[in-house]
């Protein structure tokens, strides 16, 4: 619910922001931007799209931000509603929308392609809702998270298995090879005794064998 909540009001912001720079831009080309008739038209823009806040930012060539035609604007620095590392993808001409505040949804877009000037807006929202939106977000992030881990540790049980897997082939193969020596050994040093007979040494011998079954 407050998922949907959260985006019912992402969506309609985001169509409010793009038709009210439309208007916005016609009044300042009508009025001018530092005149009290474009104060009042803003001022009607935020009461009859019921927003809580708006204004015009300009930045300057070396990275000031300078305010215009604020409405019902709080002390909060003007780098929580523009940051500067938000300019590059606003400059494209990208609509931003983020619920940091904690108590309200924001905005920003540019109004001119040729010049550094961007609206703001902002509207109000249940702060209890948008908890329950962090949380759900937070709950996602936290399964999310515990799904990679668990992949992770699969991944790591599945090489330890390989490895100890690997290892018990090592050790049997080992012990076959050692039990196989022990079986033909006898038998090749009696080969190797036989032959040296036939070549006249009659001293050669085999050392005896303690066990007491066929081999031997």
């Amino acid at each position: 619910v407050s998922q949907s909540y959260v985006r019912e009001h992402h969506d309609r912001i985001s169509r409010e922001i793009t038709i009210m720079r439309g208007d916005v831009v016609a009044n300042i080309n009508e009025f001018g931007l530092d005149t009290p008739i474009f104060a009042e038209s803003m001022l009607g823009q935020v009461a009859n799209r019921d927003l809580t806040e708006a204004a015009i930012f300009r930045v300057s060539p070396r990275g000031d931000v300078q305010t215009f035609a604020m409405v019902n604007f709080d002390q909060r620095p003007v780098d929580q509603r523009l940051p500067r590392a938000a300019l590059p993808a606003l400059r494209t001409g990208q609509t931003r929308i983020v619920t940091d505040a904690g108590d309200r949804i924001e905005a920003q877009i540019k109004l001119d392609p040729t010049q550094d000037l961007y609206l703001y807006i902002s509207r109000r929202m249940d702060r209890r809702a948008l908890g329950q939106w962090r949380e759900a977000q937070s709950a996602v992030s936290d399964y999310r998270m515990t799904l990679n881990r668990s992949r992770d540790l699969q991944l790591r049980f599945n090489a330890i298995l390989l490895a100890v897997s690997l290892l018990i082939v090592a050790i049997v193969i080992f012990i076959a090879l050692k039990l196989a020596d022990r079986l033909v050994r006898p038998v090749a040093e009696l080969v190797g005794a036989a032959r040296l007979a036939t070549t006249g040494d009659l001293s050669a011998r085999v050392p005896e064998s303690r066990a007491r079954d066929e081999v031997a």
